[in-house]
């Protein structure tokens, strides 16, 4: 007898999955450079720029990411389930996207830190997020 299991993850799996990195990586994000930009000029908090740029850059996170994320889950339905290399490849995309939403990383040298922000969380997010495998096949009898 010979029993043998097709391992696979189904669609519903890797769309589930990279929907919450989407939406989690964009709100962990936002909350971080809201934290690190809430100040007004004399170094106290404003709370009301604090929420309307949390708004701003999560509305605008997942607009400028959602090619990125696409592609991600594409790497993850057709050439590896690998974390390291969704991780590298994360961090490729999250550059190119914010590269390419014309964030002049040569001229504002300052502007590093929110590609820099979204990378680590995303990376992090990668790490701990299950993709969650399910055995799809049937028992082969010989």
């Amino acid at each position: 007898m010979n029993n043998t299991k097709d391992k696979a993850i189904s669609n519903s799996r890797i769309i589930i999955y990279v929907c919450k990195l989407w939406i989690l990586t964009n709100f962990i994000s936002s909350l971080i450079i809201q934290f690190l930009d809430a100040h007004n000029q004399k170094g106290k908090f404003n709370y009301d720029y604090f929420w309307g740029g949390m708004l701003v850059f999560f509305v605008f996170g997942l607009y400028s990411s959602l090619p990125a994320i696409l592609v991600i889950g594409l790497i993850i339905k057709k050439i590896s389930k690998n974390k390291y290399i969704l991780i590298l490849s994360s961090i490729f995309f999250v550059f190119i996207s914010f590269r390419l939403a014309d964030f002049n990383y040569i001229k504002f040298p300052s502007l590093i830190i929110y590609p820099v922000v979204y990378s680590i969380v995303m990376s992090v997010l990668i790490s701990f997020l299950s993709l969650g495998e399910i055995y799809i096949g049937k028992n082969l009898k010989n």
